[in-house]
């Protein structure tokens, strides 16, 4: 079973434990559990993304486009307002 599923899962138990026929010491005792896995799992799914964002191989997705790219400058066309005289 995948960590995104334990957690699904996980989430489910403490969403539905309240409402269950469960003794109260029971249920507390399911939903520090269920509470401990779901920070268990959180923590390990961060490490995770972490370790994947530590990893720079120097390319970037996006360049920004003009300054510094020794090509010449593209403009977009804008909006520029003319003073136009009036006839009349």
């Amino acid at each position: 079973m995948s960590r995104e599923t334990t957690i699904i899962i996980l989430g489910f138990l403490v969403a539905v434990l309240p409402f269950s026929g469960f003794p109260e010491s029971w249920r507390t005792v399911f939903l520090a559990l269920a509470g401990i896995g779901l920070v268990v799992f959180g923590f390990m799914m961060r490490a995770e993304v972490l370790s994947r964002g530590a990893k720079k191989d120097g390319r970037q997705p996006f360049a920004e486009n003009g300054h510094g790219q020794g090509g010449a400058e593209i403009r977009t066309p804008g909006y520029e307002h003319h003073n136009e005289e009036k006839i009349g």
